[in-house]
């Protein structure tokens, strides 16, 4: 009986490491180039300066890019690292509103919920407190209607002439901001973008490279 007991304690011991030893699922994968979500049922090919990152399975930000080869403002060629890196998040979230509604409310400096508080965390243009609108848009997403919006928000680094130094420089610039939404069944497909104002135009292309990529499959739900 006691050299029974004792099997059961080292299987009991033994199974949370194996448990914890196993990868978790991820939100999708990519094969040559083109990253698949089957659970929300759609596809897109990415561009080849974009390093893609996929989250885990139960993740609502599903898929994280960051542009290799980013520009770096005149202002920062002696401290390169306070250089907001161009990034791209693609993001789904259950809805009952059509993606004009749902941005709006994202956008709004009013509207609160704890959907939204969850998004800002993943979405960190909405983080800023300086937000000028610049534009928003209908646009066609795989043959459905979508929506666009972009924005401009102003900052101010305090920039450190090296790491022993007292003192420093201020310097004053300007984020941009774009999301982009399509609709697809109870799910709503967010794109946000986030980069140095003065190369907006130059990351955007990019990025809609990839979103204007996106393609609906079947999906496993």
């Amino acid at each position: 009986m006691g050299r029974f007991l004792l099997i059961i304690l080292a299987f009991a011991m033994v199974a949370p490491v194996a448990q914890g030893g196993r990868k978790k699922a991820k939100a999708g994968e990519i094969k040559e180039n083109v990253y698949t979500d089957a659970k929300y049922g759609f596809r897109l090919t990415l561009h080849e300066n974009w390093k893609p990152r996929v989250n885990d399975a139960d993740d609502a930000a599903r898929l994280v890019l960051t542009q290799r080869n980013y520009a770096i403002p005149t202002k920062y060629k002696d401290a390169p690292d306070y250089t907001k890196i161009p990034r791209l998040v693609v993001y789904v979230d259950t809805t009952s509103t059509s993606a004009p509604v749902f941005i709006d409310s994202l956008v709004s400096q009013n509207f609160k919920s704890k959907q939204k508080s969850a998004m800002v965390g993943e979405l960190e243009f909405l983080q800023e407190k300086d937000i000028t609108p610049k534009g928003k848009a209908r646009i066609e997403l795989a043959g459905t209607t979508g929506f666009f919006w972009k924005g401009q928000s102003k900052y101010v680094k305090e920039i450190a002439e090296s790491a022993s130094a007292t003192t420093g420089r201020r310097e004053y610039g300007n984020y941009g901001g774009a999301i982009y939404a399509v609709n697809r069944d109870q799910y709503i497909i967010l794109f946000h973008v986030m980069c140095e104002w003065e190369f907006y135009e130059t990351v955007v292309a990019e990025a809609e490279s990839i979103i204007k990529s996106i393609e609906f499959i079947e999906s496993e739900g």
